[in-house]
């Protein structure tokens, strides 16, 4: 058996003393105020007190119910506070002492009023490649009946925009800074008309920056040239703790991190005079958030087709990790969609990658780049002790969630298996031919877990089969957590088995740091998941038996976790708490497991 029940834990001991997690306090309470639709919202932990506070939300049209179950350090029922707020005039959100007061208790809480603007700057080519740019305003108004906020877009008048000589571009990419309402281009510089022939193509090769404030003044920053023709790998804001970025209109904002972008070399049939035969030469541009270019950093690949998937920081942003698979002797372009005016692939080229790529930047210099082949992958699959079958990267069909890198550099990657299939295009005009075909995801599988080394070799892949394999768990990607040890040497592998879904209205919420903010997507049914660990020994890379909480005494499951609350870490970082409820979502129930 893979999974084991919370009544053997004591039973689950390596020969090398490694024992199996467990939870040390466990908490059930039935409030009487606890709705059907009721939503969990928030899970709050105070290290000063121990109290962890619950807070739900109920949405009665314009009347708001805030519900506080709080909870002593040992996790017993200590009080309940409720809040209500009416909502049936238009308020004053930055004066207004109601809402105010609102902000004050639950920062979590998305509600600026019952409406609010936003200016941005839209960029777009028109039909006959001109490059126009223009204000735009986005009014957002609340609906209380889908508790989020509904845009509504007024564009104004247009100019436009052309290089600093008056010279046509390209535009690559672009990004707003949303403090200063400044919007933020990567452009190619085309040659003029007498020098077409000369220098062909030349906006695959002359990058520039170029700001536009609010009042359509536009200044030119740094130009970047390239000998060969280059395209756009890979573009991302990156925060210097990996907080979420803020998107407007499908743009980064850049107001709190730096922009990376990845420029790799491509080789097409249009523009080869400029193409280079060393497909390994990739450059990445580190841009600040008042678009300067803060490093240029050119660096050569051991496997040259480095498909970027992912850049995640560390240490307050002095460390970067950029990510991905990678192919021999390949360009990019060959690979994946590449932003560039020469090239047109529009779908990711369906091969079996052989290496798995890791570039580490240091302040802004490369500290390595290492390249891991499947052989090792396979040479270094570990499974939990009870586990016939070994999941093994195969270098395609994997699908990575999360990346976390411990104080002493290693690098931990979540990552899911899944099949494939093709089906009709559902954009075929004429599908009866049976010629467009598209290929989908047909089932999640297998769970698998990356560790990196502080020199970025490979020192281990775990690999987990899930117990619960039914249309649900196909369907959905299977939440993923991280958790390490005070003293470095543990991680706790948390996954939610996703057993079915019950009836009901429920919103999508992300957490960070202890705090929700909800989303605007509303689902007809919650997934009924409930968390399942294993402990994992740093230094000797064993891994326990996979431990399904929740269950009663007699091993059946009784209680899950919300999909996107899921396992909430101590302050102090000593202990997680899980937090759950019955089926019926009557019952509350908690779950404390100390990381040591």
């Amino acid at each position: 058996m893979k999974h084991i029940s919370i009544l053997f834990f004591a039973l689950l001991i390596f020969a090398g003393g490694l024992q199996a997690q467990k939870l040390d306090i466990e908490s059930v309470y039935t409030p009487s105020t606890l709705r059907k639709k009721s939503t969990l919202k928030n899970v709050a932990y105070d290290p000063k007190t121990g109290e962890t506070v619950l807070t739900y939300m109920e949405n009665n049209l314009f009347t708001l119910y805030f519900r506080d179950y709080v909870f002593d350090e040992n996790l017993k029922f200590k009080e309940e506070r409720e809040d209500k707020f009416d909502f049936g005039e238009k308020l004053d959100w930055e004066h207004d002492a109601g809402v105010m007061a609102l902000r004050a208790r639950y920062p979590w809480f998305n509600y600026r009023g019952e409406s609010y603007s936003v200016p941005f700057i839209d960029v777009w080519r028109t039909l006959d490649g001109k490059i126009r740019v223009r204000n735009a305003v986005v009014t957002y108004n609340y609906s209380w009946l889908f508790g989020t906020y509904i845009p509504t877009v007024e564009y104004q008048g247009s100019v436009k925009l052309g290089g600093e000589n008056d010279e046509k571009i390209y535009p690559y990419e672009r990004a707003i800074n949303a403090a200063t309402g400044d919007l933020f281009l990567v452009v190619g510089i085309k040659a003029s008309k007498d020098d077409k022939k000369g220098n062909a193509f030349q906006h695959c090769r002359k990058f520039q920056i170029v700001k536009i404030t609010p009042q359509m003044e536009v200044t030119y920053l740094d130009e970047i040239d390239f000998e060969f023709n280059q395209g756009i790998n890979y573009s991302a804001v990156v925060t210097p703790n990996n907080e979420p970025v803020n998107m407007i209109d499908d743009m980064y904002d850049i107001s709190c991190g730096k922009w990376y972008l990845m420029l790799s070399p491509i080789k097409t049939m249009i523009g080869a005079k400029y193409a280079t035969k060393d497909p390994s030469n990739h450059t990445l541009l580190i841009i600040n958030s008042d678009g300067s270019l803060s490093k240029q950093i050119p660096f050569k690949a051991p496997t040259s087709g480095f498909v970027v998937e992912d850049i995640v920081a560390a240490n307050g942003g002095d460390d970067a990790y950029i990510y991905g698979p990678a192919k021999e002797d390949a360009f990019v372009n060959m690979l994946q969609p590449t932003n560039s005016p020469l090239t047109y692939r529009e779908e990711v080229k369906d091969i079996k990658y052989k290496d798995f790529q890791i570039l580490k930047i240091h302040q802004e210099k490369v500290e390595y780049i290492q390249s891991t082949n499947l052989d090792d992958f396979e040479a270094k699959a570990v499974t939990p002790p009870s586990q016939k079958k070994t999941p093994v990267y195969q270098g395609k069909n994997t699908a990575k969630s999360r990346a976390q890198i411990t104080p002493d550099g290693q690098l931990f990657i979540t990552a899911q298996q899944y099949t494939t299939k093709k089906v009709p295009d559902p954009e075929d005009t004429n599908p009866a031919d049976g010629v467009d075909m598209i290929k989908v995801v047909d089932a999640y599988k297998d769970l698998i877990l990356f560790h990196f080394a502080a020199d970025g070799k490979l020192k281990a892949q775990y690999g987990v089969r899930r117990d619960f394999n039914n249309r649900h768990a196909k369907e959905n990607v299977t939440p993923q957590d991280l958790f390490l040890s005070p003293d470095g040497k543990t991680l706790y592998w948390v996954y939610d088995e996703i057993q079915g879904f019950r009836e009901g209205f429920s919103f999508n919420v992300s957490t960070l740091g202890g705090l929700a903010n909800t989303k605007s997507v509303l689902s007809k049914s919650k997934l009924l998941t409930f968390p399942a660990v294993s402990r994992i020994d740093l230094a000797s890379t064993q891994m326990t038996d996979f431990v399904n909480l929740g269950q009663n005494a007699e091993g059946k499951q009784e209680f899950y976790t919300h999909p996107a609350i899921g396992a909430q870490l101590s302050g102090d970082r000593n202990f997680i708490t899980f937090v759950g409820e019955d089926k019926q979502g009557k019952r509350l129930w908690l779950g404390r497991m100390p990381l040591k």
